[in-house]
This record gives structure tokens, C-alpha cells and sequence, in this order.
């Protein structure tokens, strides 16, 4: 297939109602029947996490705007690579970032995860708890240590709503404190420039501290939910060892610092602890189930 690589080329969009209603069907399918297959590392499924994105999120006021947002933003990605056709490994990967996920601060967030029909090698965190990653990325990984790596470095750019907190402060720029005071997250013109303004902000990527940070806590969060705490390593010095002419690796690095800067990064960090979970995880091999 044919490499697509995600920018502002692409002449993003705001998803209509179609789109929109398209996506809610894709995240149940994601979810599907999850449950009945083993949590990995020990972890117990949690329930449904397309609940509350396609319905309404109760909680703290501004939760709903951005859940709104991140579908928005997914939808925006879904329309340029659509989900993988492999029922068993969107299951597999669903179960595995919902199982880090409990883990988080924000483990009440509907979380859902999805690998899209890319070779592009990538990974994406919407606001509100959708992560994707492509079918290039998830060929890359050898174990599932490796997987909760990429999807728990993502899960923390949500926790820490690093794109989340970009989006807010365009819309101030955009609309103005008064209107949005009135506005109180309601208005869909308002909605709808966030969700672009977020799309763009994947194309273009995080600052690198965001990028360090995300790696941080992605470290600590794969080893809270019994994975190994260096996979996330193993994983950038394979991508560090690619071509930086490669095709398939061209968002990526333009969107996040070099991975050898980030393993230099991550290695001032690491503490005790952490040397300590460097121990490969029971689940480790079931990820050559799912990879062709």
C-alpha cells in the first residue's frame, strides 16, 4: 500500500455529520469484544471505552469540549488512513492501552485505541483518550512491551493535555476572551476551529520538551502496569537506526525530536526504580499473534 503521509498538504478538515457518525461506529467496532480476552501484564479489562465518546462525558466543566475536540481530530485522521481491517489486532491494541491507561491520573477518561492502514510508521494522541497508531508503527514492535511503550507515551500527552492546552490558547487568539466566556464551550464554530487548529498541530508537532516529557511519564506508566520500563528505549534506538531518508519515517521525524536525542534524553532519568522494571513482561510475546 501505498505510504500516506499526514500534513497540512492534506487540506485537513472538520468532520461533518457523517464523517462524525462514521468514526462512532469505528471506535465500537474497536471495543468490540475486548473483555474477553486476557488483560495483559496482569491487568484486569475496564469497561467500554467508547462510553462517553460517543455519548456525553459527566465531570468537570470543559471535559465534554475536550472530548469533542479529540473526535474531531481523529475523525481528521481516520479520513486520511482508515482503520486496519484486522479485527483481532484493533482488539489486541485496544487491550493493551486501556490496561496502561487505568494506570494514568486521568484513568476516568473514555479511552480507545486503533491502528490505521498506514505503512507510515507513527503514532497520535487526540485530546479526550483516542490514540491511534499506524500499521507501520505497529509492525515495527517486536514485543508487547514494546506496544505499551508508543501507546503509553500517548496516553501521557493526554494526561498532561499537551495538544489539549495548544488548541485552548489558539482560541483565545481566535475568538477573544468575551465571546468565550459566553460561550462556555457550545458554540460548534468555536468547536469546529479547535478541531482544526488541532489537526494542524499534529502535521507540525509538539515542542520537544513536550516530546521529553511525554517520554517521561510513558517510562513510568508502561512500568506501573508491569511492563518494561526500557522498551520505550528499544523502540527509538531501532527507529534512530533507520535511514532518515526512510519514506515511511518522515512524519515522525518531523514532528518529534531525533530518537537519539530522546534515548540521551530519557537515560538522565532513569532512576533506581526504574532499572529495576527493565524486566521483560510475561505478555511480551503475545504481540507476534497480531503482526504479519
Amino acid at each position: 500500500m501505498k505510504t500516506i503521509v499526514l500534513s497540512v498538504s492534506l487540506a485537513l478538515t472538520v468532520a461533518g455529520p457523517a464523517q462524525a457518525g462514521k468514526l462512532e461506529d469505528m471506535l465500537k467496532g474497536m471495543a468490540g469484544e475486548t473483555q474477553k480476552q486476557e488483560a495483559p501484564a496482569g491487568e484486569k479489562a475496564s469497561e467500554d471505552p467508547t462510553k462517553g465518546i460517543v455519548g456525553a462525558l459527566t465531570g468537570k466543566q470543559g471535559a465534554d469540549e475536550e472530548i469533542k475536540v479529540g473526535e474531531g481530530v481523529a475523525a481528521t485522521v481516520l479520513g486520511a488512513a482508515p482503520l486496519w481491517n484486522n479485527a483481532k489486532a484493533q482488539k489486541y491494541v485496544n487491550l493493551v492501552g486501556r490496561a496502561i491507561a487505568q494506570h494514568s491520573e486521568r484513568n476516568t477518561l473514555p479511552w480507545a485505541f486503533g491502528v490505521i492502514d498506514t505503512d507510515s510508521v507513527n503514532a497520535f494522541a487526540a485530546p479526550g483518550g483516542i490514540i491511534l497508531i499506524t500499521r507501520g508503527m505497529f509492525a515495527v514492535l517486536d514485543t508487547e512491551d514494546e506496544l505499551a511503550a508508543i501507546l503509553a507515551h500517548e496516553i501521557a500527552h493526554v494526561t498532561r493535555q499537551h495538544h489539549y492546552k495548544v488548541i485552548k490558547k489558539q482560541k483565545v487568539v481566535e475568538f477573544g476572551a468575551s465571546l468565550l466566556k459566553r460561550d462556555q464551550g457550545g458554540n460548534k464554530e468555536v468547536i469546529n476551529k479547535m478541531v482544526n487548529t488541532g489537526a494542524e498541530l499534529l502535521a507540525r508537532g509538539l515542542d520537544k520538551d513536550a516530546e521529553f516529557e511525554a517520554d517521561r511519564d510513558g517510562m513510568v506508566l508502561a512500568a506501573r502496569a508491569g511492563y518494561d520500563s526500557s522498551a520505550l528505549i528499544s523502540v527509538l534506538e531501532k527507529l534512530a537506526a533507520r535511514s532518515t531518508g526512510d519514506a515511511a519515517l518522515q512524519l515522525l521525524f518531523k514532528t518529534h525530536p531525533s530518537p537519539g536525542g530522546r534515548v540521551t534524553e530519557l537515560t538522565t532519568v532513569v532512576n533506581a526504580p526504574l532499572e529495576a522494571a527493565a524486566v521483560r513482561s510475561a505478555s511480551a510475546a503475545r504481540i507476534k499473534q497480531y503482526v504479519k
